[in-house]
């Protein structure tokens, strides 16, 4: 979400009781609502009383706190049980929203509608876990300056392995190197969670040709530099407010990574301590899609980002777009271009409604 302009402390800022009110009342509609109302209408006595209010509300918390203190493989385990059910209960309070009008508007009897919302929400349920785990390749055409000849890019955001397993990094770098790329940009969030190891992203080792990467918020989030290491073992180069010069089929590509921040003036204040940054024909790496008029008056021909995984569950991308206007797809400040990846894994819940995994085949070309 767009935070608020700070005029004063009293009128833009809730209070601490506000707030945890404010999640209470949030946590409420998504955890326990839904499934609270349907056994209601359906008299399902299992759902019903204070024991399925104190199930409903302290299982994720408690899941997801035993999560971060047990170890691997049962961390894993229990932290996709409570993704799966995070997810399922995301799509069940959006689900319901519209469904009260139904109730409202409709002589359907209230058994009957409580039936057809649990057979609408097995559907959307089960296309959402197929969509999460289909890889889709997305072809897109860039003029850039300065390019001497055309150029088969591919670049890959927000696998979060760890949220994901390694195998499907192994499915996501098979696919890619299918595509016969020249370079592989990864703009941040392939690892998602403390103690993903080298071998988990050995994978990577294979892939033909150089690979460019800049860190996103949640390998900030866990062991940042150790990934980064591990990473290079694998022949990744890692940019981390760097610049470095990559020959992609004979031409040269200035190649800048930064690293993410909340910051919404990170480009603006990091390039211009990288002054070969736009010199030639010039991309930049950054994970959120913030900055991109920065980078265009820093001379930058094209700038890749993720992050925002386009919402990744209706209606969660109107939220995200608040906040990132840019969400999706290309963008351009004079002549500079921005490609936002909608995400090529998942974060949390391995389930996708509204949008997909997505592969970026970048064809550039010269102006």
């Amino acid at each position: 979400m767009v935070p608020a302009t700070r005029t004063s402390t009293s009128n833009t800022q809730a209070t601490p009781p506000l707030r945890a009110l404010i999640f209470v009342a949030v946590y409420y509609a998504i955890f326990a609502y839904p499934w609270l109302r349907v056994s209601g209408q359906l008299d399902l006595r299992i759902f019903s009383g204070p024991l399925a209010l104190a199930v409903l509300l302290c299982a994720p918390a408690v899941g997801w706190i035993l999560s971060r203190r047990i170890e691997p493989p049962g961390r894993y385990w229990v932290a996709r049980s409570v993704y799966v059910w995070s997810g399922v209960s995301w799509i069940a309070f959006a689900l319901s929203v519209p469904w009260e009008l139904v109730y409202l508007l409709t002589p359907i009897p209230t058994t009957t509608a409580a039936s057809l919302w649990i057979v609408v929400l097995a559907i959307l349920t089960a296309w959402a876990v197929f969509n999460g785990n289909r890889l889709t390749v997305r072809a897109v055409p860039v003029p850039l300056r300065g390019l001497e000849r055309p150029i088969r890019a591919v670049q890959l955001s927000d696998v979060h392995v760890g949220s994901r397993s390694p195998a499907f990094l192994q499915r996501v770098v098979t696919r890619t190197a299918a595509l016969d790329p020249d370079v592989v940009f990864i703009t941040g969030d392939l690892v998602d969670g403390h103690g993903v190891s080298g071998q988990q992203l050995s994978a990577l080792a294979s892939l033909p040709s150089p690979v460019c990467f800049a860190i996103g918020n949640h390998e900030r989030y866990v062991d940042c530099d150790a990934i980064c290491a591990r990473l290079e073992s694998h022949g990744i180069i890692v940019l981390r407010n760097h610049t470095t010069e990559v020959l992609v089929a004979d031409s040269r590509l200035t190649v800048t990574g930064i690293d993410d921040a909340d910051d919404p003036a990170a480009i603006a204040k990091t390039l211009p301590s990288l002054p070969d940054a736009g010199r030639g024909c010039s991309v930049l790496l950054y994970h959120r899609p913030d900055g991109l008029e920065d980078a265009a008056s820093h001379g930058i021909d094209l700038m890749l980002s993720g992050h925002t995984h386009n919402g990744q569950l209706v209606p969660f991308n109107a939220l995200v777009r608040r906040r990132f206007p840019r969400i999706q797809g290309v963008y351009t400040s004079g002549s500079t271009v921005l490609h936002v990846s909608s995400g090529t894994g998942t974060w949390g819940p391995a389930m996708r409604l509204g949008s997909a995994n997505e592969i970026t085949l970048l064809e550039l070309a010269p102006a």
